[in-house]
């Protein structure tokens, strides 16, 4: 986390430094926030109910034709359901959560085209990293209840791994490509993937703990929220899943994307092109 605020500073100070820079821009963007974990479905289409509603305010500095600095920071929301699964043991899990994301992200840009007053599309591949927070969340018969102060792996119990945080970072990677509306505004579309540092954004990373031991230390709803086969199967009785039993995949980290629409509103002249040619933006 150290190495993340270091080289994030670094980055917020050579983006603040518009003297270096040779156009700014300022936007915002509306899209999707999509999960990618331990609870989801073989089939695609159907982790596209793993999304919620994204929003972002982003800052651009470009330092040459070709390379530019981004600070994005970004609200979303993500779900999975293993009722949405098309495995019936991941059905009998029967595991389920939301939480929100609230991220701040630097990246690099790479740009195909040069980034100049004359080029009206440009692509570009991008890089970087995030810190964010979360807060996974499920209901109990229509109760909603948080899940990391509960514990679900045995984090409150004696003999277990302590409580994962709630704010955790991720590598950055993805594309999109700028449309130029004017001489000052621009459409842009990307999609970019975090793969986190964490496999809790779900409350699912490891293995099951025997419910007697939750209702030992008092813990009657942790109990009832680690292990929810006996719903699935239509009863009240708790099923006696043995401690160590796998529940999740802890080698595999957690991943979240977000696809963004976004508006640019650039300051400054920017770059100015060889030819001296001015285009004419496209009409709508």
């Amino acid at each position: 986390m150290s190495r993340f605020i270091l080289i994030v500073t670094i980055l917020f100070s050579v983006f603040l430094n518009d003297s270096n820079a040779q156009k700014l821009e300022v936007g915002f963007g509306l899209g999707t926030s999509t999960y990618w974990g331990d609870l989801n479905s073989t089939d695609f289409t159907t982790n596209l109910k793993n999304s919620g509603l994204a929003v972002e305010v982003s800052g651009r500095a470009v330092y040459t034709r070709y390379l530019g600095v981004r600070v994005n920071l970004a609200y979303g929301n993500v779900n999975g359901n293993d009722n949405r699964a098309t495995n019936l043991w991941q059905r009998e899990r029967n595991l389920s959560f939301k939480s929100h994301i609230l991220e701040l992200a630097a990246l690099g840009e790479f740009y195909f085209f040069e980034y100049d007053e004359e080029t009206v599309f440009i692509p570009y591949l991008t890089a970087g990293l995030s810190v964010f927070h979360f807060d996974p969340k499920t209901k109990l018969n229509g109760v909603e209840y948080r899940l990391q102060p509960l514990g679900t792996e045995g984090q409150k119990l004696p003999g277990y791994n302590k409580p994962y945080s709630l704010i955790s970072s991720a590598v950055l990677f993805g594309a999109g490509a700028k449309l130029k509306l004017t001489d000052k505004l621009n459409l842009s579309v990307d999609i970019i993937a975090r793969r986190a540092f964490t496999d809790y954004l779900d409350d699912v990373s490891t293995n099951y703990v025997n419910f007697n031991e939750f209702l030992s230390n008092g813990q009657v709803l942790t109990a009832n929220l680690a292990n929810r086969m006996h719903e699935f199967r239509g009863t009240n009785e708790l099923l006696n899943i043995p401690t160590g039993a796998q529940r999740g995949g802890e080698k595999v980290k957690d991943y979240y994307f977000l696809t963004m629409v976004g508006i640019h509103f650039t300051v400054g002249d920017g770059f100015k092109s060889k030819s001296g040619y001015k285009p004419n933006c496209p009409k709508f």
